[in-house]
């Protein structure tokens, strides 16, 4: 399941930018963004629970709470 979505980070970012230059449909863009946020929000969540066994319950917690806020972040700079 994580090479699905590595694969789907790798194609979308790049057709996420390029899509955006080139002003593609409304609608296949924001199927590209979700596809491509899904698969980012992925990433940050397993980065944020392995961090959390190494620094313990309470820094973990706020770590996530952090890296939450920028999946927001990203889905307003990609939109």
């Amino acid at each position: 399941m994580n090479k699905v979505f590595f694969i789907f980070m790798i194609i979308g970012v790049p057709l996420s930018i390029i899509g955006s230059i080139f002003n593609w449909n409304y609608i296949f863009m924001f199927f590209i963004y979700c596809v491509t946020l899904i698969s980012l929000a992925n990433y940050i969540r397993r980065s944020t629970e392995s961090l959390s066994v190494v620094v313990g319950p309470t820094a973990g917690d706020y770590l996530m709470l952090r890296l939450a806020t920028l999946q927001k972040l990203l889905f307003h700079f990609l939109h």
